[in-house]
């Protein structure tokens, strides 16, 4: 079976006070709501109807619900799909929005079908009805029970013929599919569907999708970080505009990538890393970031952050005060330079297309100052598997305000527990808990809606939170 998303909610009329009065007598079958419609509700892709696919800009292929694909948008491009080695991605430049539909022919050639859609067997499909015919008795007849041979359809595809006749001519000389129920044929055609034709979404890379690419392409850079947890991160750690969230992670930057996109440019995301570097922030180069969100991104050491708290926590034992004035005019010069990378300030190829891509700026000693002295960190985020909790997790506590959540991540449970009883046992933090969260396709079809059959064995992680 296949899965999808569903693609319509119901809410208050209060809830949505754009719907003009036409709109809504026009959806009347709803007794107390209102249906939004279908593009409103693809928020990974809200994006979609404003911003258009340009030069540079990194675009997420989705092939045929099973594939992934990263590229960068240039003239002339050209990348492997399915069996073509050399497909030009130029139809990807005329001005056509994230989230449209691709197919690519048998001669190699991208062509624009339309806006993301549903199977076609998926929009037609109707309530199971009873069938007499039974798949116990189905005999493949040895394999010749389809008469076309491998190089007829083979000549086919070198003639030009499109995907769905090729399989509309496999169904007609089957000798055995008239035997099959219609669930069988449907799975039938969806399978030949796959292998003749290649559906392609260019979908907008957000911190959603590019985790879940990852997690099913590269899962080594992201620690297989699954997308769900991603988002209790985000909303367990109350990121939002203004905030101030400390991240340690070491999951290629998805999570500050996420974060940064959260916020929205407005606040600051703070990456902590051990060491003399920054650990590696791959996935945020696909993310295609704007200037301000960029800007909220700024890295730190965390052994400058204790230094500072320790002079700190020194200056104030032996009863000196540091004068206020010059560090409030070090912070208002810091915030207006430090986050923001210079070099990004005019970077464009000229075309108004996304700017090319910078390091991220780096916290002067002025903003760890700021850090310690004024404005503590709003939360913390720790995604690290090479960290212990237990011993990491106090110290990092020591950063943030008072009332602050925390959220940690792990793919083992042992750690977790480990640092919840020492955080119970030394009183730095209540409400905790630690969970495990579960996810599962679903095939929604009238009547046919269940789980898959297959999902993935590994576990996603646990989770340990509190305040």
């Amino acid at each position: 079976g296949t899965h999808v998303w569903l693609s319509r909610v119901f809410v208050p009329h209060n809830a949505c006070p754009e719907m003009t009065t036409s709109e809504t007598e026009k959806d009347g079958d709803a007794d107390n709501g209102v249906v939004i419609p279908d593009h409103l509700l693809h928020l990974a892709d809200a994006k979609n109807s404003t911003n258009v696919m340009k030069e540079n800009d990194v675009v997420l292929l989705h092939m045929n619900n099973s594939r992934w694909q990263f590229v960068t948008l240039k003239p002339n491009k050209t990348c492997a799909i399915g069996k073509h080695k050399n497909v030009k991605l130029d139809p990807l430049l005329k001005s056509i929005p994230f989230g449209s539909l691709f197919e690519v022919d048998q001669k190699g050639i991208l062509e624009h079908v339309g806006v993301e859609m549903l199977e076609e067997d998926e929009i037609n499909a109707q309530i199971p009805v009873e069938d007499e015919r039974s798949n116990k008795l189905y005999d493949d007849l040895n394999g010749k029970a389809q008469k076309l041979s491998d190089k007829e359809i083979q000549r086919m595809k070198q003639s030009g013929v499109s995907g769905h006749t090729i399989v509309d001519e496999i169904v007609a000389n089957s000798a055995t599919f008239s035997q099959k129920t219609a669930f069988a044929q449907e799975k039938y055609k969806m399978k030949k569907m796959k292998k003749h034709l290649t559906k392609i979404i260019a979908r907008w890379p957000s911190p959603r999708y590019v985790c879940e690419a990852y997690f099913y392409k590269s899962p080594q850079i992201t620690n297989s970080l699954r997308f769900d947890i991603l988002g209790l991160m985000m909303n367990l750690g109350n990121v939002m505009a203004n905030s101030q969230p400390l991240i340690v992670e070491d999951c290629g930057g998805v999570i500050l990538g996420a974060a940064a996109t959260r916020m929205g440019g407005k606040g600051i995301t703070c990456a902590g890393y051990v060491g003399e570097h920054p650990s590696s922030m791959e996935t945020i180069k696909q993310m295609n970031l704007t200037d301000e969100e960029r800007s909220t991104i700024m890295t730190t050491s965390l052994r400058e952050l204790a230094k500072a708290k320790r002079k700190w926590e020194e200056e104030l034992e032996n009863g000196r005060e540091e004068g206020e004035g010059g560090i409030g005019e070090e912070k208002e010069k810091g915030e207006k330079d430090a986050p923001v990378n210079k070099n990004d300030k005019n970077n464009t190829n000229g075309n108004g297309s996304t700017p090319i891509r910078k390091k991220l700026a780096k916290a002067t000693k002025a903003d760890v100052e700021y850090f310690i002295r004024k404005e503590k960190f709003t939360s913390l985020i720790l995604a690290h598997p090479q960290l212990d909790p237990k011993t990491t997790l106090p110290q990092l506590l020591e950063f943030c305000a008072n009332s602050a959540p925390f959220i940690v991540w792990s793919m083992t449970l042992q750690p977790l527990a480990d640092a919840m009883h020492v955080l119970r046992k030394s009183g730095l933090a209540v409400s905790m808990t630690i969970s495990e969260p579960f996810l599962r396709d679903h095939q929604v079809l009238p009547g046919r809606t269940h789980p898959v059959m297959t999902t993935e064995a590994n576990s996603g992680g646990d989770i340990f939170r509190g305040t």
